[in-house]
């Protein structure tokens, strides 16, 4: 990574990125919304680590549930023990009356930084690093 790469990142530290019906943007801590900065590029955007907010979402973490907005479907994500039981679970959520695509999306990239959160890895790294099958633990937090 470049000195303009580092201070690139640095200048994005703190910032949420947020992605709706309206567009891309970044978020700050006090939730206001800021430009990109003009200097960026695409590529060098998707290599800083932003934290996911989801918009159709709603985790909680005390009792490691989903709940996907304008449905009454909480998803369990003690469940989520290996990479066949996750995808056995979006297969038949994909499913559901109310899942749209904006939806499904929204709860991917959810599940991605809910795992990020939890085991400081992206989804593909806690279900199948490397292409190997993994047994997941979400309440003792571990994958063997």
């Amino acid at each position: 990574m470049n000195e303009m790469e580092k201070a690139l990142k640095r200048s994005l530290k703190g910032l949420k990125y947020l992605r709706d019906d309206n567009g891309e943007y970044l978020v700050n801590e006090a939730g206001e919304k800021e430009p990109f900065p003009s200097m960026v590029s695409q590529k060098q955007l998707m290599e800083v680590d932003f934290t996911y907010v989801p918009k159709y979402c709603k985790v909680n973490m005390k009792n490691l549930t989903i709940k996907v907005t304008g449905s009454s479907y909480e998803i369990d994500m003690e469940k989520w023990t290996s990479a066949a039981k996750l995808l056995d679970s979006l297969y038949q959520l994909s499913h559901k009356s109310f899942m749209t695509t904006y939806i499904f999306w929204d709860l991917i990239k959810t599940i991605d930084q809910v795992c990020k959160d939890v085991f400081d890895r992206d989804v593909q790294g806690v279900f199948c690093p490397f292409g190997r099958e993994t047994k997941v633990n979400w309440k003792k937090k571990s994958i063997t």
